[in-house]
């Protein structure tokens, strides 16, 4: 069988393709360069000659089968048309694709997947398959750090995602990846909201590992999330904290999703 997997993220498109065995890399293209998602889809599925779609998305998803219902950093998600296609498409959010991958990936089967990009996601696995609750459990971008703070992107007011992110650093007049290649991102309040928030998570889920990726998040110095998250932690947690230093992790996990609704 082979399989197509799409990562729809707030800035990027990337695509690959997996037959069970290997991963082979596409195309990547910036999300804002695509006028119909739709017309870009089919001519994938004809190059590639694909029998079953994975499509990440950075969006929030509701019902069964699950279909976007909004997402704070892709421009009108909900016109998407993911029904008009010849073969069958799974839709899984983005982050939850990324935890997925992770967990594949490092052979690990109880962590907390965290990807840093336009915005902050996550996704939970337990016993190797991912949890999902009711269709949008893992929104720690959306937890509130700061009582009526800045407007996040969803509407509501000082979430994470506000603070921390490619999206809330370049609305503060900030390169993202400036900050991160002189490390002056750890002095900012956002790096240390984003590490609260893991040492919060951390006390609910208590995971082998937190895994961070996307564009940004797997950048971070490991070494300098962990202290800093540990700072936040009591004593006897075990928690490892990893990267994951891959820009296709959401697009292979969307492949693997696939596998997972055989």
């Amino acid at each position: 069988m082979k399989v197509l997997g799409i990562d729809i993220g707030g800035t990027n498109v990337d695509v690959v393709v997996y037959d069970g065995v290997k991963f082979e890399y596409v195309k990547s293209e910036r999300t804002s360069n695509i006028p119909d998602f739709t017309e870009f889809l089919s001519e994938i599925i004809e190059e590639t000659e694909v029998n079953i779609v994975g499509i990440g998305i950075a969006a929030w998803l509701r019902g069964k089968p699950p279909k976007p219902v909004f997402a704070p950093n892709l421009d009108d998600v909900e016109s998407f048309n993911f029904d008009d296609f010849p073969i069958k498409l799974v839709i899984e959010n983005d982050a939850n694709c990324f935890a997925l991958y992770a967990s594949h990936s490092l052979k690990i089967n109880n962590l907390l997947g965290v990807t840093v990009g336009t915005g902050v996601g996550s996704g939970i696995v337990f016993d190797g398959k991912l949890y999902r609750g009711m269709g949008m459990a893992g929104e720690i971008g959306h937890v509130v750090v700061v009582e009526d703070g800045r407007l996040c992107g969803c509407g509501g007011k000082g979430h994470l995602e506000a603070y921390f992110g490619g999206r809330a650093y370049s609305l503060e007049g900030k390169d993202v990846k400036k900050l991160v290649e002189s490390e002056e991102i750890y002095a900012t309040e956002g790096f240390l909201l984003f590490c609260r928030t893991i040492a919060n998570s951390i006390k609910l889920l208590d995971p082998e590992a937190v895994v961070l990726g996307g564009r940004i998040g797997m950048n971070l110095n490991v070494d300098i999330v962990k202290d800093c998250v540990y700072s936040y932690l009591p004593p006897f947690y075990q928690t490892k904290i990893l990267t994951l230093k891959d820009e296709l992790s959401v697009a292979k996990g969307a492949c693997l999703v696939c596998f997972e609704n055989l």
